[in-house]
């Protein structure tokens, strides 16, 4: 493939890609940072505590954590979700992302040779 065409696909390619990477590199951050926290919050709860806690607190954390499910939810089902669909999109998505990185590799040591001549 000639340069030129070779960066006009880059190009197209990568705008097209930038909105659905950035979706699911910031479910997978946000899903990512939420288990880590939980797994912290869950092992502070274990390790027994020797303050007891209130009833309005606990009923408080436990609106608080159902609420953080169903926005944990939403986002799994959008990083995850999808069905067979979701499953094609994530394969789609990652060919593209392939694709776009080879064509960059290609782009990279096409101008460093024409620069070394």
């Amino acid at each position: 493939m000639h340069g030129a065409s070779l960066r006009k696909w880059h190009r197209k390619l990568g705008i097209l890609l930038v909105f659905f990477l950035a979706l699911q590199a910031l479910t997978g951050l946000i899903l990512s940072a939420s288990h880590m926290m939980q797994g912290e919050h869950a092992h502070a709860q274990d390790s027994g505590s020797s303050r007891p806690l209130s009833a309005a607190y606990k009923s408080a954390s436990a609106a608080s954590v159902s609420s953080d499910l169903r926005f944990e939810n939403s986002l799994a089902a959008i990083h995850h979700g999808g069905g067979p669909a979701g499953d094609v999109y994530r394969l789609v998505l990652g060919i593209a992302t392939l694709a776009q990185g080879g064509m960059g590799v290609m782009l990279y040591f096409g101008q460093r040779h024409r620069h070394a001549s």
